[in-house]
């Protein structure tokens, strides 16, 4: 298993723990209150506090956020296609402000951020980065998939299992841009594979 696969298989287990605490918690309350969850009263949860969820959003945010600029600008900087530069760029400035909206949100939350891509997203950028650019075109491509994939499922888990208004708030602002962008990496994926230019998705600003 390399090292995408197991911080995805991570991050997948720790969710499924946290569905596990939440149901177990949810027992007779209709009001769905995720475990741990501080409440003003019995199934009403205060909407400035945070739960595991918001703490877990928020560092597996960071983590994609900052990882997407890194790579965006190794993009920028060493595809062989035009596309695949412009759809690096386009990722570094729409990420940039994401994660400027993460902090604001975090802050506001009394979160910690972290201020860098974790060691795993470091690692795939080196793996990448050692690809010639014929290659990096169609790796990274299929990155940007698979990426945006978890991180489509991370914002959905957010906006159901997190209590900060705030940080759910981020969440479904982000949803629209994340399947906007999940929607033309799929689609440069094939452009890259058969030679044909791209048509981006019609534009969500995050």
């Amino acid at each position: 298993m390399n090292a995408v696969n197991r911080r995805a298989a991570l991050v997948i287990l720790v969710l499924v723990v946290l569905v596990s605490m939440t149901v177990h918690a949810q027992t007779g309350n209709p009001a769905a209150t995720p475990a741990l969850s501080p409440e003003r009263s019995p199934g009403n949860p205060q909407p400035s506090a945070t739960n595991d969820a918001d703490r877990l959003f928020v560092q597996q945010a960071a983590f994609g956020g900052h990882s997407e600029v890194e790579l965006g600008k190794l993009a920028s900087r060493k595809a062989a296609t035009d596309d695949v530069k412009a759809f690096g760029r386009r990722m570094v400035g729409e990420h940039e402000e994401a994660n400027a909206k993460l902090l604001t949100a975090a802050r506001d939350a009394r979160l910690s951020v972290p201020n860098a891509a974790d060691a795993e997203h470091h690692a795939q950028a080196e793996a990448l980065g050692q690809r010639s650019s014929a290659e990096f075109d169609i790796a990274y491509a299929r990155q940007q998939v698979g990426e945006h994939q978890r991180t489509v499922q991370l914002l959905e888990w957010e906006i159901g299992a997190g209590q900060n208004e705030g940080i759910k708030a981020y969440a479904k602002q982000m949803l629209p841009a994340v399947l906007v962008h999940l929607a033309d990496a799929r689609q440069l994926v094939t452009a890259v594979s058969s030679g044909e230019e791209v048509r981006p998705t019609s534009h969500a600003s995050p």
